[in-house]
């Protein structure tokens, strides 16, 4: 009798430890969906910006193309007479400076553009660290729940032990051990253990 006493204790215990530890794994969980959450939200962030980023560059590089064209007509034109060369100087207001400024800012459009893509190499390889954490928590609140399963079907078992027990050999058992059966089921039966 003492060891079926001592039995469900154990088993009682060990169940409100895994399941603590399941409350504490789901919310590891739930931060880290939060995290990840927050991180969609920085590489949503990092795409518009690397989107935004990429237009200007191209538009940089149609005009740096636009003035290309215009130096080439301005070179041919200055073969041909010296006088189409002093039109296109005061039209064109030095075109060589011109394109020494738009090649600057292109070069720092693709300085930018190249910091955004470490910036989200970083971000992208975080989330995946992350969602790698979330798998795992969740295979590990799998595993305690199946344990908190089991707990509680052998705790159902015992109790049904202990009441064909009590009905096949009542003799055997004294007052203490009735009241503390009876305690247990009501208790039980509660959902005080989760045994329903």
């Amino acid at each position: 009798m003492e060891s079926f006493k001592q039995r469900l204790v154990a088993i009682r215990n060990e169940e409100n430890e895994l399941r603590d530890k399941l409350t504490d794994i789901e919310e590891e969980i739930r931060s880290l969906k939060q995290s990840n959450d927050q991180l969609n939200g920085v590489i949503h962030g990092l795409q518009s910006n690397e989107k935004l980023l990429v237009l200007k560059l191209e538009s940089g590089t149609a005009r740096l193309r636009d003035m290309e064209t215009k130096i080439a007509a301005h070179e041919l034109r200055h073969s041909t007479s010296e006088q189409g060369v002093k039109v296109l100087n005061a039209a064109e207001m030095n075109p060589e400076s011109k394109e020494d400024n738009i090649e600057s800012e292109l070069n720092e459009k693709r300085e930018e553009i190249r910091l955004l893509g470490s910036q989200y190499d970083e971000v992208v390889i975080h989330q995946q660290h992350l969602q790698t954490d979330v798998v795992k928590k969740e295979q590990k609140a799998k595993t305690l729940e199946k344990a908190v399963s089991e707990l509680e079907t052998q705790y159902s078992g015992l109790m049904k032990a202990c009441d064909k027990a009590q009905v096949i050999e009542p003799h055997t058992f004294g007052d203490a051990d009735r009241k503390f059966f009876r305690h247990t089921k009501y208790r039980c039966m509660e959902g005080e253990y989760g045994c329903i």
